[in-house]
């Protein structure tokens, strides 16, 4: 029993988190749809174990209105909770959608003080929580309105409550109780959008203060190597470009995520840091390396590797710069093993390395360094196609020349922005 519990738990986790994961986890999106998804599976969870007993009973009582009223709220809630293409602010509205309908039924048919008030306020804090406090505080004044409405009918005779006794209930107590309960809904719904712009400008700091501690990083390297001029703003592109287009591939798109693309934008201009720890006579010289200066310049990668390593172990646990480090580490291996620093072959490669791997060479061809000339575009594209299966991950490869033209276009992009210093024509 325990390890069934314990299996329906992990289930539960997984299926939570699995939830949030095209989101960025430092964005107030991510966490709405992880909150949304937990308090929902958590309703539908209560709301199956209440089902079965409440649909006995309004059977056994002949209440067949109640009964199918039930099984439907129960139905169509647990078809939107799990249906995919949808986005959280849809299904949001739709949701609350069949809340106000359950409340408004349950409100009717049972009488006023009953569980159509708990679901009435319910969809208030839910569309505070995921659409916006515009929305929740129509929401907020649709209930009053249906509250009152059910009390004006009931007043006229329009309705009435086997049950329920109204002098235990009289119409002026009632219109105070509506009105208390449309007050506390518009400060909930206010304190509720409060919370969340302030955790949504804590988010957006914490995202800049991201972005503006790796791109000082990586200007490090950058400034060492001069003649690389907008090396880092063209892999950026470059990466994002075969990863936006991969993610659409049957392999990798349970794979690649929104997160997956941003984070390997922001890593990929961390890929020579390495290069701060190697000496100006060979990392700046003017022609071809010997194989010792060469052995001493295919240190970056591992230099890259334990310069990030230091800052992810401050950091402790999984953080932005894990990617990062894998592609500084890993961006010279090759597809046949031949590569360096660990001779690592095919898929033992990280995938965000073999991708920035390709734009790599492709940017060092295409544009001057301090020991060659800029390459054209057509000969570099005949080059990596060429290393197909040997440099460069086959996949990848193919990809990059389903894009080659788009490549082309970046590149001109910024050699216009360097007026041409750089980049060959």
């Amino acid at each position: 029993m325990r390890k069934l519990i314990k299996s329906l738990y992990n289930s539960v986790i997984s299926f939570v988190e699995h939830s949030g994961r095209m989101y960025n986890p430092n964005s107030i999106e991510y966490w709405q749809v992880v909150i949304f998804r937990t308090i929902f599976l958590m309703m539908l969870s209560v709301g199956f174990a209440i089902y079965i007993p409440s649909f006995i009973y309004a059977v056994s009582c002949k209440d067949y209105g109640l009964a199918i009223l039930y099984t439907f709220a129960i139905g169509t809630l647990s078809f939107i909770f799990f249906f995919k293409p949808i986005s959280l602010k849809t299904r949001t509205m739709l949701i609350s959608i069949v809340l106000f309908f359950l409340g408004t039924m349950l409100e009717i048919s049972h009488g006023p003080g009953g569980t159509g008030n708990y679901f009435l306020m319910i969809t208030v804090l839910i569309t505070a929580l995921f659409i916006d406090i515009r929305a929740s505080l129509i929401a907020s004044l649709v209930t009053l309105c249906i509250m009152m409405s059910i009390e004006i009918l009931h007043f006229y005779h329009g309705i009435s409550w086997e049950y329920l006794d109204i002098s235990d209930f009289p119409y002026p107590h009632w219109a105070i109780t509506n009105l208390n309960i449309f007050f506390i809904c518009v400060v909930f719904s206010i304190s509720i959008s409060m919370l969340i712009w302030g955790v949504k400008k804590t988010f957006v700091t914490i995202n800049k203060t991201k972005e503006a501690t790796i791109t000082g990083l990586a200007k490090l390297a950058e400034f060492r190597d001069t003649d690389t001029g907008m090396h880092l703003e063209r892999i950026r592109e470059y990466a994002a470009l075969l990863a936006r287009t991969l993610s659409k591939h049957e392999k990798y798109k349970e794979y690649i995520t929104y997160q997956y693309i941003d984070d390997i934008m922001l890593s990929s201009t961390l890929h020579d840091i390495g290069k701060v720890g190697i000496p100006d006579n060979i990392l700046l010289k003017p022609g071809k390396l010997d194989p010792h200066e060469f052995d001493v310049m295919k240190g970056h990668s591992e230099i890259g590797k334990n310069v990030i390593e230091e800052i992810t172990n401050k950091l402790g646990d999984k953080s932005f710069l894990d990617m990062a480090q894998c592609i500084a580490h890993y961006h010279h291996e090759k597809w046949d093993g031949t590569g360096y620093p660990c001779g690592l072959k095919g898929e033992e490669i990280p995938f965000s390395a073999r991708i920035i791997a390709l734009v790599d060479v492709y940017d060092a061809l295409t544009c001057k360094r301090v020991y060659k000339e800029a390459m054209p575009h057509e000969k570099a594209v005949t080059i990596i196609s060429n290393e197909k299966g040997h440099h460069f991950d086959p996949l990848v490869t193919e990809v990059f020349m389903q894009l080659e033209s788009y490549f082309n276009e970046i590149r001109n992009k910024y050699e216009v922005a360097e007026f041409g210093k750089n980049c060959n024509n």
